[in-house]
């Protein structure tokens, strides 16, 4: 009887660790499509009109120049946050419209702050590679966030997942995994079940 319960009770442990391991791995590939599919979109959205969505105030741009190395590298993916222009403060790294730059977005870090005469703030930026400041202050209407932090080489995943082979590898493989596992355990639940409708059956021809 003893023998039996230790059996029971070491099948009952394999079968709980084995339905956690399940769940952990069904998270995991759905959270991975689910990154991979907002990461598609950001670039996507990115390169075809030049802006990202804004999200509580937050928004995700790619690092395309290396103009402000080593601080932020190129391929880096930042997150930039709005902000009131009077809180900006010398030495942050903020991202603004540049007319200089043909209006895309540049992210420089601001090196002086003056008031202009209309009574508003102008900010003088520069980055942190290059040799001299941007050519005309910038007006507070220009700058779109301050930067909070970035993730190298993100930027480069981002390119990966929109290409051919990015698709497959990053979202088709993991969907085809999660319809194998989606069928496994729907075989492995009616495997259990039919094996507990027979152990019924023997239990009752034995009463």
């Amino acid at each position: 009887m003893r023998a039996w319960k230790n059996k029971a009770g070491a099948g009952a442990y394999r079968s709980f660790t084995r339905r956690i391991l399940n769940i952990l791995s069904y998270i995991l590939l759905t959270v991975i499509i689910l990154a991979a599919v907002f990461l598609a979109a950001a670039a996507i959205q990115g390169r075809a009109g030049g802006t990202t969505t804004t999200v509580g105030g937050f928004r995700m741009l790619k690092v395309i120049s290396g103009s402000m190395e080593p601080t932020i590298h190129t391929g880096a993916v930042i997150i930039i946050k709005e902000i009131e222009p009077t809180q900006l403060q010398t030495g942050d790294i903020v991202t603004f419209r540049s007319a200089e730059y043909d209006s895309q977005l540049v992210t420089h870090r601001i090196v002086k702050i003056e008031s202009s005469p209309g009574g508003g703030l102008m900010f003088t930026t520069r980055g942190d590679a290059n040799d001299a400041d941007d050519t005309a202050p910038l007006p507070a209407s220009q700058i779109k966030g301050t930067v909070v932090f970035s993730i190298p080489l993100l930027g480069y995943a981002m390119d990966f997942i929109q290409s051919r082979e990015g698709l497959v590898l990053v979202i088709i493989v993991p969907c085809i995994f999660l319809g194998v596992y989606e069928i496994k355990q729907i075989r492995v639940n009616v495997r259990a079940l039919k094996k507990k409708k027979t152990g019924q059956a023997r239990d009752i021809s034995e009463d």
